[in-house]
């Protein structure tokens, strides 16, 4: 019995770490990466399409959060 409750608690440990690195996966293999922050929605986007016409990236999200908007781009 007491070998079974180690061997428990380090599968659930396993299991837990597992399922935070696949919730993580996503965002970082897609490349979004943090640009900046603006406080309003208007101001995100703008920037977010002179990115995008300047070449700096290839698509642009404006994500909003407590207090202000939260500019996400992928670059190319």
């Amino acid at each position: 019995m007491k070998k079974r409750i180690p061997a428990a608690l380090a599968l659930t440990a396993a299991c837990a770490a597992a399922s935070l690195a696949l919730t993580a996966a996503p965002a970082q293999a897609a490349g979004w990466e943090f640009f900046d922050d603006y406080w309003s929605h208007a101001g995100c986007t703008e920037e977010g399409h002179h990115g995008v016409k300047r070449g700096e990236w290839t698509d642009f999200q404006c994500r909003s959060s407590a207090i202000d908007w939260n500019l996400w781009v992928l670059r190319p």
